[in-house]
């Protein structure tokens, strides 16, 4: 019989230690398992619900060698304090993401304005903040590192006489300075031609003639050009840009057909980052990849004397942020950078603002941790976390003024695939149901909790998995399911 209280670790024990197992099932089982599996059930969970701590593979059934990166940004959160309705409002999205900045909705970090009069239209980009404490908060803090090509540089002057290509023939030249960055050189017709393999470039071209002075400067279709700085005179130009290149054979080119004496070129080239140009992604050392857990930390760092407001946080299903808070006018459900519709959502946490908040991710099916290029995953809608709050200071009066409340920790743990050598890779083949277990047993949590119970949430989790997940793990095919249901009960 099973017992009236399923919650019982022990009354589970009972009906499973009771029933009768034949001993060769017995041996079976044994042989078939071992102490990884158990290893890496704690593991996982370990990362999912403390990504700052722990780092793990997911334990399914991909079977490539994969490496490892642990991502921790802090952000200190400004507030606009003008005695308004919307007066100290704060709120920001979290995704699992490396980020990207074509649109909101691929925002690592969506953080509302916070240091001017709180937006209306949250699907306005110009609404989000783009940099704080010296970093894009809409990016990753590896996206550079991993999804860009190497930094470098390189450089060639010369001399030439009309009409003759600016840099000579293609088997004399030879860049003036250069490091790790050196395009193909070639010659068409009277154009000195350089080929560009994919990414974000600034380019500078000098040209001077000892006469006046004809110029011709030409991109390939698939460039996309930024001009950045025009000069020009009869026998003078100076011009730069910056260049998005999409695909390899990309190309600039440049001629002086018609000037008059001697022409003095130089060409300086680097590649380059810059905040308002959504640069190739998928062609640094991260190949693809997914993530493994993510986690959100706030804490409050305002004046103790003056800590009234309220937050709230809360893990949303994917495409929630598409919906109810990059959007704009009014949404039935209400918009979510109003800590008030977040408290209502499905578990999710609310309390005084000096308690803070805390929250961990997980995927919501397997689709969610798929291997994907860096650039796959603007098209993806995987689950988020949302922090949304409202400082409340007391009676106000004068004119409004900026004040940092809150600090915010994003932990990210990133699984992916590299060709390079500077990255420490290894291979788990696990399983569907080794991911299952872990699922089972996360699905019994909160996600979101006061700031100050995380760290004994974390211990109890832990410590119930180093026990009664480990012994229904273990005895899973003899017990069947009425154990692997009761397994997040046990904890």
């Amino acid at each position: 019989m099973m017992p009236k209280d399923p919650r019982n670790k022990f009354a589970v024990e009972e009906v499973t230690n009771s029933m009768v197992v034949p001993r060769n099932e017995q041996d079976r089982v044994g042989r078939l398992l071992s102490a990884q599996h158990n290893d890496f059930v704690a593991s996982y969970l370990a990362t999912l619900i403390n990504p700052k701590s722990h780092m793990s593979r997911v334990p399914d059934s991909y079977a490539r060698p994969t490496a490892l990166v642990r991502s921790i940004s802090t952000y200190d959160i400004p507030v606009f304090i003008d005695g308004t309705v919307d007066s100290g409002r704060f709120s920001a999205a979290i995704q699992p993401t490396m980020g990207g900045i074509s649109a909101p909705i691929n925002f690592k970090v969506g953080l509302v304005k916070g240091n001017t009069t709180w937006p209306t239209d949250f699907s306005n980009s110009g609404n989000y903040t783009t940099t704080l404490n010296g970093r894009d908060v809409r990016l990753d803090q590896f996206y550079g590192q991993l999804t860009q090509p190497y930094t470098g540089s390189c450089g060639a002057d010369a001399v030439s006489i009309s009409p003759n290509p600016p840099f000579g023939a293609a088997g004399a030249f030879a860049l003036g300075f250069g490091y790790n960055l050196s395009p193909v050189y070639s010659v068409a017709g009277n154009y000195s031609r350089f080929t560009l393999s994919p990414g974000l470039y600034y380019l500078e071209v000098f040209m001077n003639a000892t006469g006046t002075l004809v110029q011709s400067i030409n991109f390939s279709s698939e460039i996309n050009l930024v001009n950045e700085f025009n000069f020009t005179t009869p026998t003078t130009v100076n011009l730069s840009w910056y260049l998005v290149v999409n695909s390899n054979g990309q190309y600039f080119e440049i001629n002086n057909v018609g000037s008059a004496g001697n022409v003095q070129t130089q060409m300086f080239l680097t590649r380059a980052v810059n905040d308002s140009l959504d640069a190739p992604q998928d062609y640094g050392d991260m190949k693809e990849y997914r993530p493994v857990g993510m986690s959100v930390l706030a804490t409050y760092v305002g004046p103790t004397l003056t800590d009234g407001g309220n937050i709230a946080v809360a893990y949303v299903p994917g495409n929630t942020l598409a919906t109810q808070f990059y959007s704009s006018g009014s949404v039935s459900q209400g918009l979510l950078q109003n800590w008030e519709n977040l408290s209502l959502l499905p578990g999710s946490y609310n309390g005084k603002l000096k308690e803070g908040a805390y929250a961990w991710w997980a995927p919501e099916s397997n689709v969610d941790v798929e291997m994907n290029y860096p650039s796959s995953w603007e098209a993806r809608a995987p689950p988020a976390i949302i922090v949304s709050g409202a400082y409340a200071p007391g009676t106000f009066s004068g004119t409004g003024y900026s004040q940092t409340i809150v600090r915010l920790e994003v932990v990210t743990v990133y699984e992916f695939t590299t060709n390079s050598q500077l990255y420490e890779v290894s291979k788990y083949i696990g399983s569907q149901h080794i991911f299952d277990t872990v699922n089972k047993i996360a699905s019994a949590e909160p996600h979101c909790m006061a700031n100050a119970q995380h760290n004994s949430f974390i211990g109890r989790v832990l410590k119930g998995v180093g026990n009664a997940a480990k012994w229904v793990w273990n005895n899973r095919d003899a017990i069947g399911r009425v154990g692997q249901a009761a397994m997040p009960l046990l904890l």
